[in-house]
């Protein structure tokens, strides 16, 4: 066994022949990711965050940033090597041969915002709620996409399907959505 991870490129093909599975080839090396002391026997990729978890026969284990290659966290508290890894709600858990499991709040970054004070258990809640550059459909269902920090001043002031309060020049005093108000203006103007 290695103590270091190879990264391979991998390209996927698939055949004219519907019977034949795809094919899949590797077209080049990214990595080492080096690091380890010993035997390097686990791995969990975190698909929202893009890193890469490691565990090792020298009883550490790292993450990886796989844009840059390099350890961004290293955790030594088992005493025996470490073969089980698992992410669980945003949890780190690691097994040791000693039979003990350590859970662990990992910090990470938005890869939306790029927040740095993130654990990576509140990333899901982070992304879906506070994320500043998260993006929401106009809750009115004009059907626009946006910003969630500008989708108030969209509600207020550039949605047409926005409610609005106006007065008729009959006297009339209404409420409703800014093109019913379009509409109602036209039907004053029709029956001077």
């Amino acid at each position: 066994m290695d103590r270091t991870i190879q990264i391979l490129e991998l390209e996927t093909s698939i055949p004219n022949d519907p019977d034949k599975p795809p094919i899949v080839t590797g077209t080049g090396l990214r990595g080492p990711l080096v690091g380890h002391v010993s035997e390097v026997v686990c791995l969990v990729h975190h698909a929202a965050t893009d890193a890469l978890i490691s565990s090792s026969t020298d009883m550490q284990v790292r993450v990886w940033e796989l844009s840059t290659l390099t350890t961004t966290m290293k955790f030594e508290a088992h005493h025996c090597s470490v073969p089980k890894i698992c992410l669980s709600a945003g949890w780190l858990v690691t097994s040791s041969t000693d039979g003990s499991t350590i859970s662990w709040s990992v910090p990470c970054a938005c890869p939306d915002c790029g927040d740095q004070e993130l654990l990576m258990s509140l990333l899901p809640k982070h992304a879906c709620h506070l994320c500043p550059a998260r993006t929401v459909p106009c809750s009115n269902g004009c059907g626009l996409v946006l910003l969630a920090t500008e989708a108030h001043i969209h509600l207020k002031e550039d949605c047409p399907e926005r409610f609005v309060s106006w007065e008729c020049r009959w006297g009339c005093s209404e409420r409703g959505q800014r093109e019913y108000q379009r509409l109602h203006h036209e039907e004053d103007v029709t029956t001077e």
